[in-house]
C-alpha cells in the first residue's frame, strides 16, 4: 500500500472499535481510500448517497435514531460545502456527527487546480472542533487526532466534528494489492457529563415558591425523566408546559395548547400565570406566544437544568444553570418539595381544558383545509410510532394539536436546531433506515420538493409514510401579517407553483395516494398505514386562502 494512505485502514478500525456503526458515503475520486476503508470494515454499515446535502441530513437522522455519531465521507472541493445545512442543524440540535472530507495536498490549495477550495475549518463555528490529518500517512498521529475527534463529537453537549483528510495521488490500490483489514481494538468511550451540586439558595427559592413552571424544550424524553415529571404533577404549585418536540405529550396533566391560548388571553390573565420560579430543560421551543409571554412576564427566578456550562437565555430572565442531568435534578427536587395550597396548576389547566374543548368543537365542524386534514390525520397515527415534522406550518399545526397524541407513545422529531425547510425528507429517511417502527413525515409541498434528492438511492424504506400538505406554495406567508398585505405575496413570498408530489412518488417507486376533500382523506388515511414493501405518499390538496381563514377563525372561536 502507498505509504501516504497507509494510515487510513487503521482509522476505520479505530472508529469501528470506538462504536461507529453507520457511514454515509458520497461518490468521488479523492475520497476513494476513505470509502474503501469504510466499506471493507465489516463492523460498519455503509450507505451510498449521491447528493451530499441529502447525505448529510440522512446521516443526521441516523445519529438521532442511534444516539451515536454517523460518519460522513465525501470528496474534495464543494462536496463538503453541501454538508453545511445539516452540520449547522446538528450543531444546534446537539447531535453527534463525524465529517471526513477528502482534500488535495496543502501545497495545491489556491493554485487553480481542480476541486481545490479552502477546506480547513470550512464549517466555521458550526462544528465543535476541526482537525486536519497529516498528509504523510503517519499512523499514530492520525489515530490520536481521530480519537480526539470522536471524543469531542460525543462529549456533552454532543455535536458535529470535522476532520479534513489531505490525500496525495496515487490513491487507488495497484491491481495486485489487497486492502489491509485491521481488527478493531478500541473500547467504546462512556459519555462524559459535568455535574455540580445545586446551590442552597436555589433550593430555598424553589421550596418557597408557590408558582413553579417546569418548561421543556426540544429533547428526547427518557423513561426515567418521564416518570419523575409524572410524579411532580402531584404538586399543586407545579405546572408542566411542553411543546410537541419536547416529547412530554404522554404526561396526563401537561399543558400542551399554550401556543394557542397565550396569544389572545387578556393581559391580566397572562399576568396571573406569571411564575415565581421557572425550571427549564431541553433546547428550542416552537411556541412563539409562549416565548413572548415569558419575555413580557418574566419569572422571578429562572434556572436551566443542564450539564453544559453555558446556557442560552431566550427569555432574558436566566438566573443561572443548574449543572445536573435533568433526571438527577428532578429526582432531588421531589425530595425537596412539599405540596402547597396553590391554585397555580389549576389556573393553567383551566385554560388548557377550555382550549381543548374549543379545538374539538371547532375542528369537527371546520371547512376542508390543512387544519381539518391535520386534525383527522393525527387521530390515526399508529401507537408507538415516530412522527417527523417539517418546518413552516407542519410543525406548528401539530403543536396546536399535541393533546391528540396523548397516551400513544409516539416519539416526535423535527429539525428545530436551525428550523430550515431543507433536509426534513433526509432526516426522516435516515431515522427510518435504523428504526423499524412506522415513521410518519408530515411536510409541506415546498419542503418535500426542496429535499427530493433524499430519496435518490437504492435503500428500501417500507416503514416510511409521508403526508404532503400541498397548498401550491409557501402558505405560511399568507398567515404572517407583513407579507400577507403586500401585492408581491404570491410571486415573491408564496412562490406559487403547480407541481405535485405524485411526480416524485412515481419516479422513486413509492405508493401514491391523494386527497382533495374529507371523504378522499378518510379513504387515504385508511390505506396509508396498511403493510407496504415501499414508502407511501399521501398528498393533501387545499386552498391557501381557506387555510388562512380557518386558522384566523379559530382564534376568534377560542375567546369570542
Amino acid at each position: 500500500m502507498h505509504t501516504h494512505i497507509q494510515h487510513i485502514p487503521h482509522l476505520s478500525a479505530l472508529l469501528a472499535g470506538l462504536g461507529l456503526r453507520e457511514a454515509v458515503l458520497s461518490p468521488g475520486s479523492r475520497c476513494a481510500p476513505l470509502v474503501l476503508a469504510m466499506v471493507r470494515q465489516k463492523e460498519i454499515n455503509c450507505y451510498s448517497i449521491i447528493d451530499e446535502r441529502s447525505a448529510a441530513f440522512i446521516a443526521l437522522g441516523m445519529s438521532i435514531a442511534s444516539g451515536k455519531a454517523t460518519a460522513l465521507v465525501c470528496t474534495s472541493g464543494t462536496a463538503g460545502l453541501n454538508y453545511s445545512p445539516a452540520v449547522a442543524e446538528a450543531f444546534y440540535q446537539e447531535v453527534p456527527l463525524l465529517i471526513l472530507t477528502a482534500d488535495r495536498p496543502p501545497e495545491w490549495i489556491d493554485q487553480w487546480d481542480g476541486q481545490t477550495i479552502r477546506q480547513e475549518g470550512m464549517y466555521g463555528r458550526h462544528v465543535k472542533a476541526s482537525f486536519s490529518l497529516p498528509e504523510d500517512g503517519h499512523i499514530e498521529q492520525s489515530r490520536q487526532i481521530l480519537l480526539q475527534a470522536w471524543q469531542e463529537a460525543h462529549a456533552y453537549p454532543c455535536g458535529p466534528v470535522h476532520v479534513n483528510v489531505p490525500i496525495r495521488e496515487p490513491f487507488y490500490l495497484d491491481a495486485e494489492e489487497e486492502w489491509p483489514i485491521i481488527a478493531p481494538n478500541s473500547p467504546p468511550l462512556p459519555p462524559a457529563y459535568m455535574q455540580e451540586e445545586v446551590p442552597e439558595e436555589a433550593w430555598q427559592a424553589i421550596r418557597e415558591a408557590r408558582r413553579i413552571l417546569i418548561l421543556a424544550g426540544q429533547q428526547t424524553m427518557s423513561e426515567e425523566l418521564h416518570a419523575l415529571l409524572a410524579q411532580l404533577q402531584d404538586f399543586p404549585q407545579i405546572t408542566l408546559v411542553h411543546d410537541i418536540i419536547s416529547n412530554g405529550q404522554d404526561l396526563a396533566q401537561a399543558v400542551l395548547s399554550q401556543d394557542l391560548f397565550l396569544g389572545p388571553l387578556p393581559q391580566e390573565q397572562k399576568q396571573a400565570l406569571q411564575a415565581d420560579v421557572l425550571l427549564s430543560t431541553g433546547k428550542s421551543l416552537i411556541s412563539k406566544n409562549l416565548k413572548l409571554w415569558l419575555r413580557a412576564f418574566a419569572p422571578k427566578k429562572h434556572w436551566h437544568v443542564d450539564t453544559r456550562q453555558r446556557t442560552p437565555d431566550p427569555f432574558r430572565s436566566l438566573s443561572g444553570t443548574l449543572q445536573q442531568k435533568p433526571e438527577t435534578f428532578f429526582k432531588a427536587l421531589l425530595a425537596q418539595l412539599d405540596p402547597q395550597d396553590s391554585p397555580y396548576r389549576q389556573q393553567w389547566l383551566g385554560h388548557e381544558q377550555h382550549t381543548r374543548q374549543r379545538l374539538e368543537s371547532y375542528s369537527q365542524a371546520a371547512a376542508w383545509s390543512e387544519w381539518k386534514a391535520i386534525y383527522q390525520a393525527l387521530h390515526v397515527l399508529p401507537k408507538d410510532s415516530v412522527l417527523h415534522l417539517a418546518n413552516s406550518m407542519a410543525v406548528r399545526y401539530v403543536n396546536f394539536f399535541g393533546h391528540l397524541l396523548q397516551g400513544k407513545g409516539i416519539r416526535v422529531q423535527a429539525n428545530r436546531g436551525t428550523s430550515g425547510i431543507d433536509g426534513s425528507n433526509g432526516t426522516a429517511l435516515g431515522y427510518s433506515l435504523l428504526d423499524g417502527r412506522i415513521q410518519t413525515l408530515i411536510t409541506g409541498d415546498l419542503a418535500f420538493l426542496y429535499d427530493a434528492n433524499a430519496f435518490w438511492h437504492k435503500y428500501p424504506s417500507p416503514h416510511l409514510r409521508i403526508i404532503v400538505l400541498n397548498n401550491g406554495g409557501g402558505g405560511i406567508f399568507r398567515m404572517i401579517e407583513g407579507p400577507a398585505r403586500l401585492p408581491e405575496l404570491e410571486d415573491w413570498f408564496e412562490t406559487r407553483h403547480s407541481r405535485r408530489a405524485k411526480e416524485l412518488a412515481d419516479n422513486y417507486g413509492f405508493r401514491y395516494l391523494q386527497a382533495e376533500d374529507l371523504s378522499s382523506l378518510e379513504a387515504g388515511l385508511q390505506q396509508l398505514y396498511l403493510p407496504s414493501d415501499r414508502a407511501v405518499v399521501l398528498e393533501i390538496f387545499s386552498n391557501p386562502v381557506v387555510n388562512t381563514s380557518v386558522l384566523q377563525s379559530f382564534k376568534n372561536h377560542l375567546y369570542p
